[in-house]
């Protein structure tokens, strides 16, 4: 138990950066990875983001609640303007 607590908090802990910085991170669930196709990347931290969808009847969801059509051969590219960064506030105690 203690090993599996020690874990979770290292990886969350590694997901925390200052609400100044001008990155995202990202996370491609579900990626198609076979003697055609490799996924490079699955999570990560990255000021543009590109991705080309290989899947019939797929949909991308951002922000864990909307989703869009994303079907086979669509593109999407998702980066972020300094205006539209979240005002972040950290409460420490």
């Amino acid at each position: 138990f203690f090993f599996l607590f020690k874990v979770t908090n290292e990886y969350n802990d590694s997901l925390i950066f200052s609400p100044e910085d001008q990155r995202m991170f990202f996370s491609v669930r579900e990626p198609i990875a076979n003697r055609v196709f490799s996924n490079s990347r699955q999570r990560g931290f990255v000021s543009k983001v590109c991705v080309r969808s290989r899947c019939w009847d797929a949909c991308m969801v951002v922000d864990g609640g909307t989703s869009f059509e994303f079907n086979d051969g669509a593109i999407v590219t998702i980066s972020m303007d300094g205006e539209d960064a979240l005002c972040t506030v950290l409460l420490e105690g």
